[in-house]
């Protein structure tokens, strides 16, 4: 192993270990969750598939319900979360779709309607002054001497003046 790599990994503890193990306890909490309210919920979910939903856990542990309708099937949605004592946040004037993260009992829930009956039209245009970005770099990286670093066992290949960063 290269003189640099292990002077770099003799300072370093060990970073991936523990994240696992964070995730790994988020996994647990929400499974927890889940049997302790699971006979509350899974009526509603099933619920949820019989009027087209997409119920899904995703790889964050969420339940992810996803259905498209018109306003019947959104009020029926509305009253199902109702049932289990959720409110909703209030819909926007003209929007064709609701997406937000709900708990239910302490379980984590992405709820998505999307409408089938509205849509957005184009009903005009309008003008308005937007700021314009780019990208500008600092120091020319091309003046860095590469020959400078430990690795006799690679070749220094130059480095194209138009590279941005």
């Amino acid at each position: 192993m290269n003189a640099v790599v292990q002077q770099i990994l003799s300072e370093q503890t060990d970073f991936i270990l523990p994240k696992l193990r964070e995730h790994h306890d988020n996994i647990a909490k929400k499974a927890r969750a889940w049997i302790e309210n699971k006979d509350k919920l899974l009526p509603v979910l099933q619920a949820f598939k019989i009027l087209g939903a997409d119920v899904s856990v995703q790889p964050t542990c969420h339940i992810h319900i996803g259905i498209a309708g018109d306003k019947d099937c959104f009020v029926k949605c509305w009253k199902l979360w109702r049932s289990l004592e959720v409110r909703l946040a209030a819909v926007e004037p003209g929007a064709t779709e609701v997406c937000q993260f709900i708990y239910p009992h302490t379980v984590e829930c992405l709820f998505h309607f999307t409408s089938t009956v509205c849509k957005r039209i184009k009903v005009g245009t309008k003008l308005v002054e937007q700021p314009i970005y780019e990208t500008q770099c600092g120091a020319d990286l091309s003046t860095v001497d590469l020959k400078e670093l430990e690795s006799p066992s690679h070749a220094v290949v130059p480095v194209e003046d138009n590279i941005p960063f």
